[in-house]
């Protein structure tokens, strides 16, 4: 006997809980996959509702929508609490978003399947980022990984090498994976694990993924992508929240030698104002997280307070430095490796 398909998935972001419907078992697989290490049982109220419905056929807006802002890819529409975002491919409207903030419940119409997934997989991430945010725990663009019991964060700009550093060290079963690009900290200054998919941009993926973890794909340009289910590598993934004692920003220097060296304070505040203040490179999905209202600027306020006091304490406790990422996987993890030894953990490289 066959197994009836699936039609909703369970998740639980620790402690905000979601379910998510839809008509297109493709859809449901790729969500899944990508946030397969929150997969949990069934609530009566989940935190966020989405449903996912793909088809030729788009709702009409109704003239009652009130025309807001946008840009070339998209136009934003509200009524009332509801918030409309219609997407266009080839001058066409091809997905159609709406979020209902009084009931934290959104629908996803798509004519096919991977832009339904898309515009799902980041509203998603955009709201329990911002539910999270109300909880205190707020998102860093970076990598982290734990080693020791300690939190190692690496902050830098889209290609300055956090993939690299990430896939060098994790071939040492030494370091954990915390988050691919977005822990978040707390006015504790620790930081907390965010796992989602892990995103590789190469169509090969290095020798200590297995090919049974993959997924491959390709960006809106072509260019190759390998997506990684870090929970079926048991032992890789950090669940604790620990106090952050490194801070690396990084920079991508291609065939050049790594190197890692001390840095100043006020360059790291610069940084953490970039990456967690503004949260520049975090999923935020503007067309949902700004509102232009009062009450919502009174919100954003009180996350960019709550930002700034968790950056504050995050800086109190880390020390910063700058490293250098080459192209080379081996020679970043042994010029990590001889630091992470020099630096007084009694770490070795044991190969």
């Amino acid at each position: 006997m066959t197994a009836p398909p699936v039609t909703q998935l369970q998740l639980d972001f620790e402690g905000v809980t979601c379910r998510i419907r839809s008509d297109s078992a493709e859809v449901l697989t790729l969500l899944d996959f990508d946030l397969a290490a929150y997969r949990s049982s069934a609530t009566e109220s989940p935190d966020l509702q989405v449903t996912v419905q793909v088809g030729p056929a788009l709702p009409a807006r109704e003239r009652n929508w009130r025309a807001r802002w946008g840009t070339t890819r998209y136009r934003c529409f509200d009524r009332g609490r509801r918030r409309r975002v219609e997407y266009r491919q080839a001058g066409e409207v091809s997905c159609i978003v709406e979020l209902d903030r009084d009931s934290n419940a959104a629908q996803v119409h798509a004519v096919t399947p991977r832009h339904a997934f898309e515009r799902a997989y980041f509203l998603i991430l955009s709201r329990i980022g911002e539910l999270h945010e109300l909880r205190g725990r707020h998102r860093v663009h970076g990598l982290a990984l734990s080693c020791d019991d300690r939190a190692l964060l690496f902050i830098g700009r889209q290609g300055g090498g956090k993939s690299t550093i990430g896939l060098s060290l994790l071939a040492d079963e030494r370091f954990r994976l915390i988050s691919d690009d977005t822990p978040s900290v707390g006015n504790d200054g620790r930081l907390r694990p965010f796992h989602v998919r892990m995103a590789i941009k190469s169509a090969r993926p290095p020798p200590f993924i297995p090919d049974a973890v993959c997924r491959r794909d390709a960006n809106s340009v072509g260019s190759p992508r390998t997506f990684v289910d870090l929970t079926r590598l048991p032992g890789r993934l950090e669940v604790r929240a620990l106090p952050v004692t490194h801070v690396f920003m990084l920079r991508y220097v291609g065939a050049r030698n790594p190197g890692i060296r001390p840095a100043g304070r006020l360059s790291l505040t610069a940084a953490l104002l970039r990456d967690c203040v503004l949260g520049l490179g975090v999923p935020q999905v503007a067309e949902f997280f700004v509102r232009l209202t009062l009450s919502d600027l009174f919100i954003k306020a009180a996350f960019m307070l709550g930002r700034l006091r968790a950056v504050s304490a995050l800086l109190r406790s880390a020390r910063p430095y700058r490293m250098q990422v080459c192209s080379d996987l081996e020679r970043n993890r042994a010029v990590f490796i001889q630091f992470w030894h020099e630096a007084g953990t009694g770490i070795t490289d044991h190969l």
